[in-house]
Order: C-alpha cells, then sequence, then structure tokens
C-alpha cells in the first residue's frame, strides 16, 4: 500500500501506521488473512503481502459496514473503506462542496471553528488569530 513499515515491530502494530487503518481493523486484517498478529512484519513473505495489499483493497467485504470510515458516501451512496491519499482526497472534496452550497457546517469549516456546537470561549483559540491594536 505504498507504505514501509517496521519490519521489528508486531504485524498489527504495522498495519496502524497505513493511513485509515486502526487497533481494531489492523487485527481483523491479520484475523482475515490467517496471520498471527503478534508476529514480526518483517517475516512475512512476498506472498503474504500481496494477501494482505488484497485484503485491504477489498476490506468492505469482510468487515461489518458500522466499522467502515465511508457509510454512505455522497456520489454513489455505497459504504467503502478509504485508505491513505483517498482519505485526504474525499475530505478536501467534501470541505469544498460543503463551502460551495453555504451550509452551516462549511461556513464553521471555512473559518476553522468548531462544527459540533462545542462552546468557543475557552476553547479553539489556538486556531483563529485576533488582531487587537494599542496605542
Amino acid at each position: 500500500m505504498n507504505t514501509d513499515l517496521k519490519g521489528e515491530k508486531a504485524l498489527k502494530i504495522s498495519l496502524m501506521r497505513i493511513k485509515g487503518i486502526g487497533k481494531n481493523l489492523a487485527n481483523i486484517l491479520c484475523r482475515v488473512a490467517n496471520l498471527n498478529p503478534l508476529m514480526k512484519a518483517g517475516a512475512l513473505t512476498d506472498d503474504q503481502i500481496k494477501m494482505i495489499e488484497g485484503k485491504i483493497k477489498t476490506i468492505s467485504d469482510h468487515i461489518p459496514t458500522w466499522l467502515l470510515n465511508r457509510q454512505k458516501d455522497y456520489e454513489t451512496g455505497e459504504n467503502k473503506h478509504l485508505v491513505l491519499g483517498d482519505i485526504n482526497y474525499i475530505q478536501g472534496n467534501d470541505k469544498t462542496r460543503l463551502g460551495r452550497i453555504r451550509s452551516y457546517r462549511g461556513l464553521r469549516l471555512a473559518q476553522k471553528l468548531p462544527v459540533r456546537g462545542q462552546r468557543t470561549k475557552c476553547n479553539f483559540r489556538k486556531r483563529k488569530t485576533v488582531v487587537i491594536k494599542k496605542r
């Protein structure tokens, strides 16, 4: 998946270095591929590496829907799991779409303010710069 994994670490911990794969998903991948999650990542053969890559590409067939990171995609309506650069690309498209239709969420994202109703009196101060001129 175009990511260098540390060979001296356990397989499940090494898989977590791939963007879009967390603890639970790494354990599920090891179980689906019939590999020991505690074996060293450097001990994998080329066939096992190709098998893991194939499982990552078709991960949405192996895990429940609630564990996917892209449920009910806006364009297609299908459930999928995004990995690596796809995450940044699709999130960027979502932000520009929300800003273009001038939704509340899109406006808050553009101003780098919290989107989900948090208070802003004492938190979220480091994101915006306030210029105060003193004479």
